[in-house]
């Protein structure tokens, strides 16, 4: 029911009361859908996948909490992006590159006080951002590294990842002040299982925590003494930590 010359629909966000599980509002956006979300400094920023008025490629856009008023759009130049998080006083999201999602993506970085963006090719070409204990994240396939979002400098660089095991599946890394949290399988097979894996930037050391026995994830949350994966077929997994 959203207006939208495109036809389709626009990007919203909604804000849930917890206390009442009742949506208590709704802004829409513009553009087509919405990607992902964050905040900088207690202000919300919404990663979102833009119309013809900027030729379909994503934006970074800036929105009153309060109002649902859109107060600074950012075009990025990449038609698919997902993953934003916020760090140092900057914006990180991953883009896909320009011939496929997988090949040629960048991690971009964005100064939202000059309005500038920064890209940083990733050598795999896939790559999703996370903050852990503050410092920017990165994995691919090919490992993790630390990312300044400043400088824009690979800084540091964890463990090669096995990729018989531990290639990154489903689109899930997560992280707290524990672990990145990611699900891993066979990459070069192509198969499962899929196995929840943690890896500890301050030891480099990559654990095994369990494998999945049935389901094909979509999504992951961690929680204090669990994580929760949420998979295609409409069950939810639930993995104890303790």
């Amino acid at each position: 029911t959203f207006d939208s010359p495109g036809g389709a629909s626009d990007a919203a966000v909604l804000r849930i009361d917890v206390t009442t599980n009742e949506v208590v509002d709704l802004f829409t956006l513009g553009g087509t859908t919405g990607a992902d979300l964050t905040f900088l400094d207690g202000a919300l920023w919404v990663l979102a996948f833009g119309d013809e008025s900027v030729d379909h490629v994503m934006e970074i856009v800036r929105v009153d909490e309060t109002t649902g008023e859109v107060i600074t759009r950012i075009p990025l130049t990449a038609g698919w992006a997902h993953t934003l998080v916020a760090a140092d006083g900057r914006i990180v999201a991953f883009e896909g590159g320009e011939r496929a999602v997988n090949v040629g993506g960048h991690i971009t970085s964005i100064d939202p006080v000059a309005g500038t963006t920064t890209q940083v090719e990733i050598r795999s070409g896939f790559g999703w951002p996370v903050v852990w204990r503050g410092e920017v994240w990165i994995a691919s396939d090919s490992g993790f590294a630390r990312f300044d979002p400043v400088s824009t400098a690979v800084t540091d660089g964890g463990p090669q990842l096995d990729l018989t095991r531990f290639a990154l599946c489903c689109g899930s890394v997560e992280a707290d002040d524990r672990a990145i949290w990611f699900l891993g399988y066979n990459g070069l097979e192509g198969e499962g299982p899929v196995r929840l894996t943690a890896f500890d930037p301050t030891t480099d050391g990559v654990t095994e925590l369990a494998t999945l026995a049935e389901g094909n994830p979509v999504a992951m949350a961690v929680a204090p003494g669990s994580v929760w994966i949420l998979n295609h077929e409409g069950t939810v997994t639930r993995i104890d930590l303790h």
